[in-house]
């Protein structure tokens, strides 16, 4: 009877140590699998890796960044494809640190921490890549030309020595749109951006603005001088008529004439009812205004 309880207790003893083994070998082979991905808390660029393979990693990382940009222009919404500014990820160089954080832990102390549930130390890789900030520019330059507003020089009036006031506009900073576009590109988070506009007033007139006001103001010059002259004649004009202006008028006055000479002898010449003739020569006649 004692020995059948003994038999019992080993077979007991055994069942227990096998169904260890298979647990501790099911344990190993789980952690085997789990360690052939990446580590749990790892992030590359800001985006979750964690627990996937590295062509899975690659796959995530392809996509976020390669997702185009979502530009806006005040109130006009404008794409653009990262590729289009030479940007490249550098996958292989991040890959590869996240492949030392892989290993770094030894595989009997990573399989103790794995058994007890220890969650790992969380890991972040900076984003690896590059672009090109001439084509970005060239890029947010052709945009500008689309969209700007340019403000508008104060121009001459022509005919006149004015100006006019211009009008002011409104442009893209392009040196500051660089530098937030270019953070934007590089963010798997933040993939939209309003680009900034600024305010612009009216330009100064240029040297060919001042000597285009130049010929005008020389040109009204002489057209006003024209025009004094004209006037002055014709007030000389007037003034010499207001000597004969009572000619006008009835019974205003009385006209003396004396006639000095009448070469032809058979001319005769009729004045103010008075026949006038080369024998009149020396006489004084009065005319009578009508």
């Amino acid at each position: 009877m004692r020995r059948n309880g003994t038999n019992i207790q080993r077979w007991i003893s055994i069942a227990f140590l096998l169904a260890a083994a298979a647990l501790f070998f099911y344990e190993l082979l789980a952690y085997s699998r789990d360690r052939a991905l990446l580590p749990d808390q790892l992030t590359i660029a800001g985006i979750s890796v964690g627990n996937t393979s590295q062509s899975e990693a690659r796959e995530r990382l392809l996509q976020t960044f390669s997702t185009p940009v979502e530009l806006f222009y005040e109130d006009q919404r404008i794409l653009l494809n990262p590729a289009n500014v030479g940007f490249r990820l550098d996958t292989d160089v991040m890959l590869a640190a996240a492949e030392l954080e892989r290993t770094e832990k030894s595989f009997w102390t990573g399989f103790w921490d794995f058994l007890w549930n220890r969650p790992g130390q969380a890991v972040s890789i900076p984003l690896k890549a590059e672009y090109s900030t001439t084509q970005l520019e060239s890029a947010l330059r052709d945009i500008a030309m689309r969209y700007d507003t340019p403000p508008t020089s104060s121009e001459p009036i022509p005919g006149t020595p004015n100006f006019n006031s211009g009008t002011p506009g409104r442009v893209m900073d392009i040196r500051r749109g660089v530098d937030i576009v270019g953070a934007v590109i590089q963010s798997a988070t933040r993939r939209t951006v309003n680009l900034p506009i600024v305010s612009e007033g009216p330009a100064k007139p240029t040297l060919n603005t001042l000597e285009i006001l130049f010929k005008q103001v020389i040109e009204v010059a002489r057209k006003m001088d024209k025009l004094g002259k004209a006037l002055n004649s014709a007030v000389a004009a007037e003034k010499e008529w207001q000597k004969y202006a009572w000619l006008k008028e009835a019974g205003a006055g009385q006209l003396t004439v004396r006639v000095l000479d009448l070469s032809a002898r058979d001319l005769e010449l009729r004045l103010g009812g008075q026949l006038l003739s080369p024998k009149s020569k020396g006489q004084t006649l009065t005319l009578k205004n009508p």
